[in-house]
């Protein structure tokens, strides 16, 4: 099974050379997008490639912890494709609070949700406001990609 960012789009999986039955398969979901080669076994190698357009995915965000401490960092809780083609990552943190992801991929810009994203190099830096009031809250922020 091969991940493929969530929401790309014009994927192509080739293998080569193919002797004997292979094939691929696709398999899309709101959360994932996995897809399958099937390769026929031989004496030779065999080469698999996936090539594929746009898409999004989330970098696991980081914090430096001491052994002990509790983290008050914030938590990716769904990441998911929207039925526009876009994106919707639901996010948990300190109330009042703001948060750094990265998402990597294409362009995107926030279409709903307390956030703003720059984008530089293949990755969009999206800051997440979460709201006030008093411990972990939610933030759910739609992105769509500014490229379609």
């Amino acid at each position: 099974s091969i991940p493929v960012p969530l929401g790309a789009r014009d994927i192509n999986l080739a293998m080569s050379p193919i002797e004997g039955a292979g094939g691929a398969s696709t398999r899309t979901g709101l959360h994932d997008n996995q897809h399958t080669v099937s390769i026929t076994l031989s004496n030779s190698d065999v080469n698999a490639t996936v090539s594929w357009t746009g898409g999004l995915t989330v970098e696991p965000p980081t914090i430096d912890l001491e052994p002990g401490q509790q983290s008050r960092g914030v938590r990716v809780l769904d990441f998911r494709a929207t039925e526009t083609g876009g994106w919707s990552v639901t996010v948990e943190g300190e109330a009042g609070t703001q948060h750094v992801l990265h998402l990597r991929g294409e362009r995107t810009r926030v279409t709903s949700g307390s956030a703003t994203v720059a984008f530089t190099a293949g990755v969009n830096t999206l800051t997440v406001s979460m709201p006030d009031g008093f411990g972990r809250r939610t933030e759910t922020i739609i992105l769509e990609p500014t490229t379609r």
